[in-house]
């Protein structure tokens, strides 16, 4: 088994270096040490595991670690009904830990070390001996047995197998293999090389958690039907213990088809259900059926929920400390109000009554700025984990599944032109990439190299001549080669500065004689229009290109039919041609190819050699425009707390994650 390579080996060193002061020397909070004097809690050390994970979620390049105070409450704001995602970043947890987010460098995180061997098929992991749920039982190897035996392996519970556990994370890779070595160590096997399987055990992941891979079997085991036997005496006895959850969740027979499911995954809360209180406090959703909440292994543990505000309360058990030994979080307490519109929201901030909030919109970044002295507090601007104002072209819109073009007028014509490179490049010279990012983003965005967006009418008019899509009629929009006339409408949702991209956009297209216009509405709806292929082109996000793990090509908002082909498993020879589904182009198939190569390949070569090979053939065939880069994201910090980043040239999403450092300079 070969262990990690020399970079990884050198900064899991780093990472546990500061564990040499772990002779018994730790400390935790007055309110813990209170609560072991009172007999409500055993001591530190008996709380901890033997190796506690040191914080490194955060290197020094952007934050100069202190040791904190402990003490306070941290206040922070959501708009979103029983959601924060303030607190989902800053509490998810997972089983590894990618620094910085997009380094590459992955340390331990809530496991304590692992290897792999040379080609990525044989991946050995080790659980942090002693470390503890909430409630301060132990985790142990049969929560991860649970997890992957009884939750990702029942077809009930998990009716589709997640690309995470299949080899080289193909929709049609074999599943792994999965082996208990002791009590501590466990090895997933795959059948072929996969490179990107540790970046998969991160937050990096699309935000998993730990809840994807560990359970508390001691909470849950109850409530699963395999083991109606051990818990109950009998399957009778078992659906009879259900039966008053299953009655309060509105069903009435607890036999019925699925019905065990809906209770084990109410009861089950999953790292995207860690702000919602219908989820954390199961003693008020299922009052007098259980007698303690769900535990967790976060370093707030919701503690009630009313008049619109969530509280959270320190984790006892928590598993983590700083470089001296001290167990974090620092911050005694969060809470989480729910504010129902963007502008009081906005307000809230500016007259300083939010600690902390990790996640705001750059689009108000001005008054952010102008008010920090006022309100207290230091906006800071980060990069987002997505680039907005993107373009997509649907090169499928029009198209029946065999690949004919549809009879009616707007599908012939959008064909016509899509299909013509010349016309999607037109499109891209004609916008003024400066004038956009300097508007919307005050100049910070970087621009993308990769598309040439220099407001350039000439070159672009000169590309729809050559096509020969000519203003026929003089009524100062262009007809299609054929003299057919041709419009189309921009689909996009609100928020995130899609309105004033488009209208942007609309501008420059107008300038080269071309009839456009956006269309707003629900994300819903979007969506559903999407897959049903009626949404000739939008505005949305893509992936920022520099947090690689993320980058997929995007194809179903491009090629919503290829992408059914691709689903359908057309790489493996498995889809027929009989018309039901359209085969894609050779540079479309080479795109799908490279987004799955990166998941195959060692995570230096998938960054530097295989996405940006993916991203360039996007970029040349133009079937999407991305104009921007590190598009900003914007945090808000009080100025009365310490361990604020000094250094925010990274995934504003990154420095949420430090969030269990950030303490109150004046907490007595």
């Amino acid at each position: 088994m070969k262990k990690l390579t020399w970079l990884l080996i050198v900064a899991l060193a780093l990472s546990l270096t500061p564990l040499s002061l772990a002779e018994g020397t730790y400390a935790e909070a007055p309110m813990l040490t209170r609560q072991v004097e009172e007999g409500a809690l055993p001591p530190l050390e008996q709380r901890l595991p033997e190796t506690p994970k040191v914080a490194n979620e955060l290197s020094e390049k952007y934050v100069e670690h202190e040791s904190g105070n402990y003490g306070g409450t941290l206040h922070t704001a959501t708009t979103a009904v029983n959601w924060s995602p303030t607190l989902f970043m800053g509490s998810d947890e997972n089983l590894l830990t990618q620094i910085d987010m997009n380094s590459g460098v992955i340390t331990p995180n809530i496991l304590e070390d692992y290897s792999f061997n040379e080609d990525y098929t044989v991946f050995t992991f080790k659980l942090r001996k002693g470390l503890k749920w909430s409630d301060g039982e132990d985790v142990t190897m049969e929560d991860v047995e649970f997890c992957v035996k009884d939750v990702i392996f029942n077809s009930e519970l998990t009716p589709v197998l997640d690309t995470k556990w299949r080899s080289g994370s193909m929709a049609d890779g074999t599943p792994m293999e999965f082996e208990a070595l002791s009590d501590l160590e466990f090895q997933i096997t795959f059948d072929a090389p996969y490179g990107g399987f540790l970046s998969r055990l991160c937050t990096s992941d699309s935000w998993a958690g730990y809840t994807d891979t560990i359970k508390p079997a001691h909470y849950l085991k109850r409530f699963h039907k395999d083991y109606a036997e051990e818990c109950h005496g009998s399957l009778e006895a078992y659906y009879e213990f259900i039966a008053p959850f299953a009655k309060i969740m509105g069903y009435d027979d607890p036999a019925a088809e699925g019905t065990w499911c809906y209770v084990f995954n109410q009861v089950d809360v999953v790292n995207w259900e860690l702000s919602d209180p219908t989820d954390c406090l199961t003693t008020e959703y299922f009052p007098g059926l259980v007698d303690s909440n769900f535990p967790v292994l976060y370093a707030w543990v919701m503690e009630s929920s009313a008049n619109n505000r969530q509280i959270y309360v320190r984790n006892p058990y928590y598993w983590k400390v700083d470089a001296e030994g001290k167990q974090l979080p620092y911050v005694d307490y969060v809470e989480s109000a729910y504010i129902e519109d963007e502008e009081n929201f906005t307000l809230s901030i500016l007259a300083g009554d939010v600690d902390f909030s990790g996640v705001i919109s750059a689009d108000n970044m001005t008054l952010y700025l102008e008010n920090e002295e006022k309100g207290n507090y230091t906006y800071k601007s980060a990069i987002e984990g997505a680039t907005f104002g993107v373009v997509f072209f649907n090169i499928n819109y029009g198209l029946n599944a065999d690949g004919t073009v549809k009879e009616d007028a707007a599908s012939q014509a959008w064909q016509e032109m899509v299909s013509d490179l010349r016309f999607r490049q037109a499109l891209m010279y004609a916008i003024d990439v400066e004038e956009t990012a300097q508007t919307i983003y005050n100049g910070l965005p970087l621009v993308n190299d990769l598309y040439t967006c220099d407001h350039d009418i000439e070159k672009a008019n000169a590309l729809l001549d050559e096509m020969g899509a000519l203003d026929v009629d003089g009524d100062g929009f262009r007809e299609t080669p054929s003299g057919a006339k041709f419009s189309w409408l921009i689909w996009m949702p609100t928020g995130f500065g899609y309105t004033s991209f488009c209208e942007f956009y609309v501008e420059y297209w107008h300038e080269l004689g071309l009839n456009c216009d956006g269309y707003v509405t629900d994300t819903s709806i979007i969506s559903t229009s999407e897959k049903a292929n009626e949404i000739p082109m939008r505005i949305y996000y893509s992936s920022e290109p520099s947090f690689w793990f993320f980058i997929d090509g995007d194809i179903e908002k491009w090629a919503p039919l290829y992408d059914a082909w691709f689903k359908a498993g057309g790489m493996s020879g498995d889809v027929s041609a009989d018309g039901a589904y359209l085969e894609p182009t050779e540079d479309v198939k080479e795109i799908y190819r490279l987004s799955n190569e990166k998941m195959q390949v060692d995570v230096n070569t998938a960054a530097t050699e295989v996405v940006p090979k993916l991203m360039k053939i996007l970029a040349d065939q133009c079937y999407v425009i991305m104009p921007i880069v590190h598009t900003p994201g914007g945090m808000a910090y009080s100025n009365r707390l310490g361990n604020i980043p000094y250094n925010t040239d990274v995934m504003v999403h990154t420095l949420n994650f430090d969030m269990d450092s950030l303490y109150f300079k004046d907490a007595q």
